[in-house]
C-alpha cells in the first residue's frame, strides 16, 4: 500500500515517531479522547481485562484464579476510546 507523501513534515517529538505532517497538531492521547465508564450491572459483559505487571491481560471469568470478586456486576465495562470531536461517534 502507498500513500501520497503532503508537502511538509515536522519533528513529532516522539522518538519512535519521527515526523510527521506539518499541519498535524500533536497533543496528548489523554486531550482528545475520553473513556467509558458504564458499570457491568446484570452482567451485560464476561470479558475480564486484568492489569498484570503492566500488561493488560484476558483472564476467565469462571476461573478460580488469583483474587476474586463475589459479583462481577460493579465492575466498569471497559470499550474502545472514543475522539471526544468525532462525528462519528455511535450512540449513547
Amino acid at each position: 500500500m502507498s500513500f501520497s507523501r503532503f508537502s511538509s513534515y515536522k519533528d513529532s517529538g516522539v522518538a519512535w515517531l519521527g515526523e510527521v505532517p506539518e499541519h498535524w497538531n500533536i497533543k496528548p492521547l489523554y486531550g482528545t479522547v475520553v473513556e467509558r465508564a458504564d458499570s457491568n450491572e446484570g452482567m451485560i459483559e464476561n470479558n475480564l481485562l486484568s492489569l498484570s505487571y503492566g500488561r493488560i491481560v484476558s483472564k476467565d471469568i469462571n476461573s478460580n484464579d488469583g483474587l476474586l470478586p463475589e459479583s462481577f456486576e460493579t465492575y466498569q465495562i471497559s470499550s474502545a476510546w472514543r475522539h471526544r470531536f468525532s462525528s462519528n461517534r455511535p450512540a449513547e
